[in-house]
């Protein structure tokens, strides 16, 4: 069986399922505006990733605010839509670093944490939450932006420093995965109406944010189509080579062939 041949059935058979897994991975981002404030008109700044893959959505949250002054400036809660599916299972897994910020706003102690246990997870009016405050007793694990470049929270005031109740901060950014059983995500499943919760309040300081960007994932027929490119070339290169020294062979041949010729004569 020659090579281009088995190039041939590589591609009629691969492609097809490769062509479906490829489009399964996609990402939505919703970014919160450059005038965007909370309810006493301090800056906010965030956005909400959700990466969609054939049985799970992963949702990460960034705060992106420097300079902090407040606690209300800290990410509380999300919600959230998902088309085109009937219901959502519980949190699979969170991750986030715990930050401990004392007097003068010095980070005391850092933790990573493998499971944010004060966010929840359920569904109101329809919509899927992430909720920071739902759990009651003290609003800690609140998302506080990125640290300054000496490495602290020097501009916070005390509603963040040494406050007891609202220690310890995830530092950055906090990520949640949600399972869904096969067949329940596929290439139409959307995420929208997303809501970014702020301060330590339930139900203060919400903004909606209505646009977002979808970026394709690569999958697998990418990479697919690139090795199947190098594979052609590289037979294509063989046959060249093989053409060329068969056409060479058969001009040493006649060559000799004409010389023995000359000297019976």
């Amino acid at each position: 069986m020659s090579l281009l041949f088995r190039v041939f059935v590589i591609l009629l058979f691969a492609t097809p399922r490769i062509s479906l897994a490829s489009f399964t991975t996609r990402t939505y981002t919703f970014s919160t505006t450059s005038s965007a404030t909370d309810s006493v008109g301090e800056s906010v700044s965030a956005h909400a990733t959700f990466r969609i893959t054939a049985d799970s959505v992963v949702v990460t949250l960034v705060n992106e605010q420097k300079d902090v002054v407040s606690v209300g400036q800290n990410i509380s809660s999300l919600y959230f839509t998902v088309n085109n599916c009937g219901s959502i299972f519980s949190l699979d897994g969170s991750s986030g670093n715990l930050v401990s910020i004392g007097s003068g706003g010095k980070i005391d102690s850092s933790s990573e944490s493998n499971s944010l246990d004060h966010w929840h997870s359920g569904q109101s009016s329809g919509q899927f939450y992430l909720n920071d405050l739902a759990g009651g007793g003290s609003p800690d694990q609140t998302i506080i932006g990125p640290q300054n470049g000496e490495g602290d929270y020097s501009t916070v005031n005390h509603s963040i420093y040494d406050n007891a109740p609202h220690n310890p901060f995830v530092q950055n950014e906090a990520t949640f995965t949600y399972k869904f059983p096969p067949g329940e995500l596929t290439d139409s499943t959307k995420i929208s109406k997303v809501t970014i919760g702020f301060g330590t309040q339930a139900g203060c300081n919400q903004t909606t944010y209505l646009s977002s960007s979808r970026i394709p994932t690569p999958g697998s027929l990418p990479l697919f189509l690139i090795g199947l490119i190098a594979l052609l070339g590289r037979a294509l290169r063989k046959r060249k080579s093989y053409s060329g020294s068969n056409s060479e062979k058969s001009r040493n041949i006649l060559s000799a062939s004409s010389g023995s010729s000359l000297q019976m004569a």
